[in-house]
């Protein structure tokens, strides 16, 4: 986080696990909404993905982990496919 985002009183939403497993964690506290569509909306949420990196990885750990057997198998003739997500500027290009 930038650090005036620090000072503003941002804290981090997203936390990883096992390197496969992203934790959404609510921003609010619950106890404090009335509305019971809304409590569900902002109750914490996991997502599953092959693999997940958070802001201290570096280049070479996503290569290694995610495109490195994609380009052996393209020396070895075969087809393949990288998709990358993530935010502007995060590096997906460069990896």
């Amino acid at each position: 986080m930038l650090k005036s985002e620090v000072k503003a009183g941002a804290y981090e939403v997203l936390a990883t696990e096992n390197d496969k497993v992203v934790q959404l964690m609510s921003p609010i506290d619950l106890d404090l909404v009335d509305d019971p569509i809304r409590v569900e909306r902002y109750k914490d949420k996991s997502y599953t993905f092959d693999y997940v990196f958070n802001q201290s990885v570096t280049q070479e750990e996503v290569f290694e982990k995610t495109a490195k057997k994609l380009v052996d198998d393209i020396v070895d003739g075969y087809n393949s496919t990288c998709f990358a997500y993530g935010a502007t500027g995060a590096g997906k290009t460069y990896t």
